[in-house]
């Protein structure tokens, strides 16, 4: 289960385009895929990292996952 604030979804690159819900999905699903299910939130903030480049974001980014067994 991953809980994220909107500042994940909301996040802006450097032409103003939102992260999205797809883009959490993707992110997710390659690190899913990638075998990196216990770094999901780090390979998230990664790829959020990448596709913001240099712009400045103006909301918090919160990132939580919980595994459950």
């Amino acid at each position: 289960m991953i809980l994220y604030s909107d500042g994940v979804t909301e996040a802006l690159n450097e032409q103003e385009d939102f992260f999205q819900e797809q883009g959490l999905a993707e992110s997710v699903k390659r690190a899913l895929l990638a075998n990196k299910k216990d770094n999901v939130t780090g390979e998230l903030r990664n790829d959020i990292a990448q596709f913001a480049g240099n712009h400045i974001q103006s909301d918090d980014i919160t990132i939580v996952a919980l595994k459950i067994f």
